[in-house]
């Protein structure tokens, strides 16, 4: 029997947000990577890199299926 060892996460998303008189002021969201902060960005910033992520990792099922 071997042991195991989780890993650490390869990402982490870290949410920041601030509120003014009870109402979210702005969300702002951090990516790590192995525990280093590589992006930081606000919300309409991270629904573009999750629309571009999707669009790539779409673009690549499209050219296996149409192999």
């Amino acid at each position: 029997m071997t042991d195991y060892t989780p890993q650490p996460a390869t990402f982490r998303v870290d949410k920041y947000q601030a509120y003014e008189d009870g109402k979210v002021l702005f969300e702002q969201y951090t990516i790590l990577m192995y525990g280093s902060d590589k992006l930081c960005c606000t919300r309409p910033e991270m629904e573009q890199l999750s629309e571009l992520i999707q669009t790539a990792l779409n673009d690549r099922k499209e050219a296996d299926h149409g192999k």
